[in-house]
């Protein structure tokens, strides 16, 4: 599932194309099991000038956090930090943080993302590694694309 997303990803971004709301509610299963991204009602194309408001735009519990701060200064990079936090619920049946939207604001912004192995024991080292590699807070920090996550995915599955 995160491959196809991720997939789906380096596509979009690569056509300049920013999703700004991975979620699991938009991805959607097809019968043969493919995942699909849905929803591209609030992406963005990049470097794109729009008289828009700065606010957030996402749901909170995927949302990077210069997302938070300004949506109109994303990149390709927050797409990414949503899909770590789709991928550490998927393994631990819980968002990176939790809380009262407030709560959740505040924790994209200041606190480190938790270990998923804190939740998840059995979580090989390496694939917790790529996670808080997606999850860092400042985007210069992170995967530089969607592809060089999910090359990091496979080189240690």
């Amino acid at each position: 599932i995160v491959t196809a997303i991720g997939d789906a990803l380096n596509y979009a971004h690569a056509e300049g194309i920013l999703h700004r709301d991975i979620k699991p509610s938009n991805i959607m299963l097809r019968e043969n099991g493919t995942a699909v991204l849905m929803d591209f009602g609030i992406s963005k194309i990049q470097d794109a000038r729009t008289i828009t408001g700065t606010g957030a735009v996402g749901t909170i519990q995927y949302m990077a956090p210069e997302q938070i701060i300004s949506s109109k200064d994303v990149d390709h990079r927050a797409d990414i930090y949503a899909l770590g936090c789709v991928l550490y619920q998927m393994l631990t049946g819980e968002t990176p943080f939790s809380g009262g939207a407030a709560q959740v604001m505040f924790a994209q912004i200041q606190q480190p993302a938790p270990d998923p192995r804190n939740k998840q024991a059995d979580i090989p080292d390496s694939l917790a590694g790529a996670i808080l590699k997606a999850l860092e807070k400042d985007p210069e920090d992170r995967f530089n694309s969607a592809k060089a996550f999910m090359d990091k995915l496979h080189y240690n599955s």
